[in-house]
């Protein structure tokens, strides 16, 4: 797979069609996999609700545009 201009352009339609503004496309075939490799495309002014990866990790790579981020501990503070 190749992620290039044409594959993000068409990942964004999608998430401006969404009532919350992002979308994904996952490249994983379970949710069970090891790995979950996933593209997620977030429009500005969208909001990923608090989670937790108790038995994974989570790598985030900006390709386009910025991003804020919140780290909460166990207590939510």
């Amino acid at each position: 797979m190749i992620i290039d201009a044409q594959l993000l352009d068409e990942i964004q339609k999608k998430a401006a069609e969404s009532h919350r503004l992002w979308a994904n496309l996952c490249r994983h075939k379970s949710p069970d996999d090891k790995v979950q490799k996933m593209i997620n495309y977030l429009l500005s002014g969208t909001e990923m609700p608090i989670h937790c990866h108790y038995n994974s990790d989570e790598t985030l790579v900006v390709l386009r545009g910025e991003i804020t981020i919140v780290f909460f501990d166990n207590k939510g503070g």
